[in-house]
């Protein structure tokens, strides 16, 4: 460029066609993500609307679940009815989305139904009849004639157990020293044996000689079970078991598969 009143001469400035190619590879790129953002969260609000009225994505308003009577009788049924917990045979059955709902059961108290034993015995008088503290929800099931929790699907559980001994001297009643009480927590899978997978317990040291005591204990562990496999608690004392709900009580839930 020439400026004439100076009489001097300017370069005419070009600028680079490197940083233009860079400058649209950018934006490029800038738009592709922002496209890629915005089909990522269509899908997952479909999604979310399709699981909020009770179907899994590209479902339509009836699944259809795997028969336990092997392959072609698949039966028909809407997302509500196949939930796991309204399954008849949960542990033979799959549904699409069990993930999402995950075992858990809580046998809190005991009813004082069973006759009460010096030697080591099984609880079979739970409180699982509703109510309470009490709770069971998809699929655990309880058994009243094995005293026993039933867990639906395999997979890995934490199981926990709190059982309270306690002793009220009667009037004239010989002195009882320091015993030694405990509890166990057995699994029992579909192919017996039993076998102990917790325990928990101790000598109880009395302040008073011929005095009331209360002694609580607590354990807790993971542990893989198989569907179907049952879990149920034995006392070394079921007549110094505490029967409230706050004070004695089992429970499992699934933590993986």
């Amino acid at each position: 460029m020439h400026d004439v009143e100076s009489n001097k001469f300017y370069p005419e400035r070009k600028r680079p066609l490197r940083l233009y190619c860079c400058y649209g590879v950018l934006l490029l790129l800038w738009l592709t993500s922002v496209a890629a953002s915005l089909v990522s969260l269509t899908l997952t609000l479909q999604e979310r609307q399709a699981f909020a009225h009770g179907n899994g994505p590209g479902s339509s308003t009836s699944t259809q679940t795997v028969s336990p009577d092997g392959p072609g009788r698949p039966t028909p049924c809407t997302s509500r009815d196949c939930l796991p917990w309204q399954l008849p045979a949960v542990g033979d059955v799959i549904e699409r989305n069990t993930s999402f709902y995950l075992p858990v059961a809580l046998l809190a108290g005991r009813t004082g139904l069973q006759s009460a034993t010096a030697e080591p015995a099984r609880i079979y008088d739970w409180q699982a009849g509703g109510g309470g503290a009490s709770y069971m929800a998809h699929g655990m099931r309880y058994s009243p004639e094995e005293g026993s929790l039933v867990v639906p699907l395999t997979g890995y559980y934490n199981i926990y157990c709190q059982v309270q001994f306690t002793h009220i001297p009667q009037e004239g009643a010989p002195d009882t020293g320091s015993p030694h009480l405990s509890f166990s927590v057995y699994q029992l899978p579909r192919s017996p044996p039993a076998y102990r997978i917790m325990t928990s317990g101790g000598t109880v040291h009395t302040v008073l000689e011929g005095g009331a005591w209360a002694k609580t204990f607590y354990v807790e562990g993971v542990f893989r079970l198989q569907a179907r496999d049952h879990l149920y608690v034995t006392v070394s004392d079921l007549d110094r078991v505490n029967p409230y709900e706050y004070a004695t009580y089992f429970g499992a839930f699934l933590v993986s598969r």
